[in-house]
């Protein structure tokens, strides 16, 4: 499977491998949020029973196989880069590291308890997507776990790398939260916690956690039909960059403006706070037109209807 594209994201990888592992060895300490995210994944994963093996897809340099460990798993990490796995081989001895692309797991069928993609899937092109998400679906037991931590964004190509200063670029998609779930939902699995937190520090986007659970059927096909979402579940991300100028379907199938401004005044709506303060266009209160959103906000049906809209 290798390609123009695939080859420079490897060989950005192999030049970011010791870049990373100065940068990011003790990143999961500053980071309380991805630790419960992974806490989480590890105590139901256990709950479910299915033995304690787990893929670490996309590891990089072997940083969460400690961590993941100490709860009580058995990581075995895979990675694109051969520049990664040889950091990880040599900084984590205790765990196994193979080479391996994402679109073609190196696992038997219904294997891994669980799989983890800690910031690993937002280098896939649209077109890799399905193949990748149901690999992931492959190796996963019927009722095992998958967890990703991942830029959310509005699912466009960026050019990454450059801020490292290493002389090296790589395309780089920062998903949208309702893209991420619908290929999981898709794919065959069954969303079970979702969430988000503002950017920190010198983080340039919000970032997204999904946890899911793999359904005991076959995967889904593509474009058919699943359980309906909550009312407006995600934010907007792409409002923030000016892409949704028009009400209307934005391109990633995210909420509209005014679905998410609705969302945001909701008292109960099941926006994740810090995503509910970021989706907020900080309107005054009173009588305004606006959509309500259906119970998939992808299409966003228009009820032009006048009601009120109580102060934030």
């Amino acid at each position: 499977m290798d390609d123009a594209v695939t080859e420079e994201l490897r060989s950005a990888d192999d030049v970011l491998a010791e870049f990373y592992a100065d940068q990011l060895a003790d990143a999961l300490g500053r980071m309380p949020t991805d630790r419960a995210v992974l806490d989480l994944f590890c105590e139901l994963t256990h709950a479910a029973d299915l033995g304690s093996r787990v893929a670490d897809i996309g590891c990089g340099t072997g940083r969460l196989e400690p961590y993941l460990a100490a709860k009580g798993l058995s990581p075995r990490g895979v990675d694109l880069s051969p520049g990664m796995i040889h950091v990880a081989r040599r900084d984590y001895p205790d765990f196994g590291f193979d080479l391996a692309d994402l679109r073609e797991l190196p696992f038997d069928d219904d294997s891994m308890a669980g799989v983890v993609c800690w910031y690993s899937l937002m280098y896939l092109a649209p077109l890799d997507r399905p193949a990748a998400f149901g690999e992931l679906f492959r190796v996963v037991k019927p009722g095992g776990y998958f967890v990703t931590a991942f830029k959310a964004g509005d699912s466009r190509v960026r050019r990454g790398g450059r801020g490292a200063n290493l002389g090296i670029e790589f395309d780089v998609y920062w998903l949208s939260p309702g893209e991420m779930e619908r290929r999981v939902t898709d794919a065959g699995f069954a969303a079970v916690f979702w969430g988000g937190r503002p950017a920190e520090g010198q983080e340039d986007s919000p970032q997204g956690y999904l946890l899911a659970q793999r359904s005991s059927g076959p995967p889904i096909r593509a474009g058919a039909s699943h359980p309906a979402r909550p009312s407006a579940d995600y934010p907007c991300t792409g409002r923030q960059r000016g892409l949704l100028a028009n009400h209307g379907r934005p391109a990633d199938g995210s909420a509209c403006r005014r679905c998410m401004r609705t969302a945001a005044r909701r008292p109960n709506t099941t926006l994740p706070l810090p995503l509910r303060r970021s989706a907020d266009l900080g309107r005054p209160a009173g009588r305004q037109r606006g959509r309500v959103c259906p119970a998939d906000h992808i299409g966003c049906q228009d009820r032009e209807q006048p009601r009120d809209v109580p102060a934030a």
